[in-house]
């Protein structure tokens, strides 16, 4: 029994040192956490405080500072440009930073669209102070206004085929240059495909408008073809024809190809142009040599555009 109550009192003296060393290590570990958040709060609000704003110095008080520039020209009025920016017209007074390199240019109002009737003036300032800058605007030659308009000329010529190049695209014309191999003619030749026919078998029917200098009826430089895909006989054909909603053209007598297949217009080729250069649909009726009747439809439209681009056409429906 003794040694029963021994071995117990030293087992309790054992738990007791036990609970006092875990005690002690909570406290630290208590100590420690507290002492890393008060950390991470005084770090925050470190980084939180605003810094009182300092007095700027002498050189950021003089990059502050401006000069002025004033443009006067002679003639008067004219466009102030400083680093390409539209800035005023003459007289003209800028604030610019002191000591800094700018370009700038004087260019007048010019009156003309052609050509300009002065010479523009560029050059490089560094102003250190308040200065003035007078300049005469010296006068373009006759030489000069001439390869302007030559120029501006060009300029309106190649943004017109830009425009009717657009205009083509979008439209059923198709233009073909051609050039004859013997004579060096142009032979070039605009063409739209028929969008209705009489039968199947007429589907390959178009209508084409040839350069042809050469033809003594061809006085306005072109031929104008329709081809029938089908044989319509060897003598002048009567065909009559419609624009759109306009009036209808009855009975006009047409010169038919060789091999019988396709006519020519001679004699109204121009009343004929001038109608279809604001139209978009064209019908035809053909007779043929039998006397019956063959109805042809075509989309013109973007006639006026492909017709310029041939190039050759000398006629008044233009």
């Amino acid at each position: 029994m003794t040694a029963q109550l021994f071995a117990a009192s030293i087992v309790i003296a054992l738990l007791a040192i036990i609970v006092k060393k875990a005690r002690t290590v909570l406290l630290t570990l208590a100590g420690i956490s507290i002492v890393a958040a008060l950390a991470v709060a005084y770090n925050e609000a470190e980084s939180t405080t605003t810094t009182p704003p300092t007095a700027p110095t002498v050189e950021e008080m003089a990059d502050a500072r401006t000069v002025e520039v004033t443009f006067t020209s002679d003639p008067n009025g004219a466009i102030v440009l400083i680093e390409n920016s539209h800035v005023g017209t003459t007289p003209h007074t800028a604030q610019v930073p002191p000591g800094q390199l700018f370009d700038y240019t004087l260019r007048a109002e010019e009156p003309y669209e052609e050509y300009d009737l002065y010479k523009p003036y560029s050059a490089s300032l560094t102003p250190d102070e308040d200065v003035a800058v007078d300049v005469w605007l010296d006068r373009t030659t006759a030489e000069e206004q001439q390869a302007q308009r030559e120029e501006q000329a060009q300029a309106r010529a190649e943004a017109e085929e830009r425009r009717l190049q657009a205009e083509l695209r979008s439209s059923p014309w198709r233009v073909y240059r051609r050039v004859d191999p013997i004579t060096d003619a142009d032979i070039s030749y605009i063409t739209v495909d028929a969008t209705d026919y009489p039968t199947v078998l007429n589907r390959d029917a178009y209508m084409t408008i040839r350069c042809d200098r050469d033809d003594p009826t061809a006085s306005d430089g072109i031929a104008l073809i329709i081809e029938a895909d089908d044989y319509l006989g060897n003598d002048d054909i009567a065909l009559g024809w419609r624009f759109d909603d306009n009036p209808a053209v009855r009975r006009r007598l047409w010169r038919s190809s060789t091999d019988g297949t396709a006519v020519f217009n001679l004699s109204y080729k121009t009343q004929f142009l001038t109608q279809m250069l604001d139209a978009e649909e064209l019908t035809v009726r053909l007779y043929d040599y039998r006397g019956s009747s063959l109805n042809y439809a075509f989309d013109v439209d973007g006639g006026r555009a492909a017709l310029t681009l041939l190039g050759c056409y000398g006629g008044p429906a233009l």
